[in-house]
């Protein structure tokens, strides 16, 4: 009896591109697979969430996420160097007011805690990611394809890489012509030589088309 071959699908793309429903798709129409989905930051969010008191929802939710934290008024110190700089930086993600208050959102949050714990550990969100919680998809949940739905970085990629070998597929998915911030996470992979490449223009159904007819079964 031939043994099924597990897959990883490293699943790249802009913000709203369409990652989490590329994975929904796969599930419904790959019935007698079990697919699975992991996000490198699901960890990173449930820390935030901790945290910050910041309910889990708002981290996954396209609209919450960038919605204002009325608890969290931005009080970086602009007369300090390194605060300025942090404010430049996040600015975009920040939440704005007509009276002149900015206010943390979840994604502004995420985005810095990410940053934080990469500058002390480079590969620290995805490294438990290889070395434990995939592994265990496969040995314990018995996925057969395992999507990581949310990888941003190089670094990343890498690593799944020189983890799964010949087991991964790196996907891009292309929505839009220019990226919606200028964050490292959203731009990193820009020029990265992806295995597929699949086009999400059009209706969900034009998608799933795209899909399936892009070589990856």
């Amino acid at each position: 009896m031939e043994t099924k071959k597990q897959r990883v699908f490293a699943v790249s793309g802009w913000r709203f591109s369409g990652k989490d429903t590329f994975y929904k798709l796969l599930k419904e129409n790959r019935e007698n697979e079990n697919v699975d989905r992991v996000g490198i930051a699901d960890r990173l969010k449930e820390m935030v969430a901790a945290e910050f008191d910041v309910p889990l929802e708002a981290f996954h939710d396209p609209e919450q996420k960038n919605r204002p934290l009325m608890h969290l008024p931005v009080e970086l110190d602009q007369s300090n160097a390194v605060e300025a700089a942090i404010y430049a930086w996040l600015e975009r993600e920040f939440y704005h007011c007509y009276n002149g208050r900015c206010y943390w959102t979840p994604r502004a949050l995420a985005i810095y805690k990410g940053m934080l714990n990469r500058a002390v550990v480079r590969n620290y969100w995805i490294k438990q990611l290889c070395e434990k919680t995939i592994p265990d998809m496969f040995s314990v949940d018995n996925a057969d394809i395992v999507c990581v739905t949310d990888v941003r970085f190089k670094s990343e990629m890498e690593l799944l890489k020189e983890t799964f070998c010949e087991q991964l597929t790196t996907i891009r998915i292309e929505r839009f012509d220019a990226s919606p911030s200028e964050d490292s996470s959203e731009n990193d992979l820009n020029d990265h030589d992806f295995d597929v490449y699949i086009k999400n223009v059009g209706t969900t159904k034009d998608f799933e088309n795209a899909i399936f007819g892009s070589g990856l079964f």
